[in-house]
């Protein structure tokens, strides 16, 4: 796992420039936006996943993926135990993506 901390400049598929030049591929980026959700101001073409208000745009318990792959955890207001399994069904359905895709 990489962390890195600083501004992102742009994300092109898997490649993330960052504000000082540096380019890297990742697999998998994660925003980590703290407690109240401030999603809808920085990430570009948010209606994938979120609603205007900041929060998942499909129900429960579905809330945790939205479109083309797209996933956010952590917003189902269950507290750390909501943000865990939001977390293991992200993983999860990140893993049955990677199991079709070796085949």
């Amino acid at each position: 796992m990489t962390v890195i901390n600083g501004g992102i400049r742009s994300i092109e598929g898997k490649t993330l420039t960052f504000e000082n030049g540096l380019r890297q591929d990742f697999d998998v980026i994660v925003f980590a936006t703290g407690y109240k959700s401030s999603v809808c101001n920085w990430l570009k073409n948010y209606e994938y996943v979120m609603r205007d208000d900041g929060f998942p745009k499909n129900p429960m318990p579905d809330h945790w993926k939205g479109e083309k792959n797209i996933y956010c955890a952590g917003f189902s207001r269950k507290g750390i135990a909501g943000a865990a399994q939001d977390a293991m069904s992200v993983a999860q359905d990140i893993k049955s993506i990677l199991e079709t895709a070796r085949y």
